[in-house]
């Protein structure tokens, strides 16, 4: 069984990294998606220096759109429904 765990943020510049390795730590997720919803405080530029693969990705909002959560599903491997 696949398990996807999405991680939606706006501006977390302090938490970002820590919050990513406890996930991966627990060792249930096949992949880890962080959306970020348009940050201002730095936390964009943090993501951007992760190393992606290895089962994490990062997508990014240009501007807060205030539903990253609703529509991360949609890029889990499966594909879910965003609702």
């Amino acid at each position: 069984m696949k398990v996807s765990v999405i991680i939606p943020c706006y501006n977390e510049r302090a938490t970002i990294e820590k919050i990513i390795e406890r996930v991966k730590a627990v060792g249930l997720a096949s992949e880890v998606l962080v959306v970020d919803d348009g940050s201002t405080d730095g936390t964009r530029e943090i993501l951007q220096a992760l190393p992606q693969g290895d089962g994490l990705r990062v997508i990014f909002h240009d501007h807060n759109q205030g539903r990253a959560r609703r529509c991360a599903p949609a890029f889990a491997t499966p594909p879910a429904t965003c609702s």
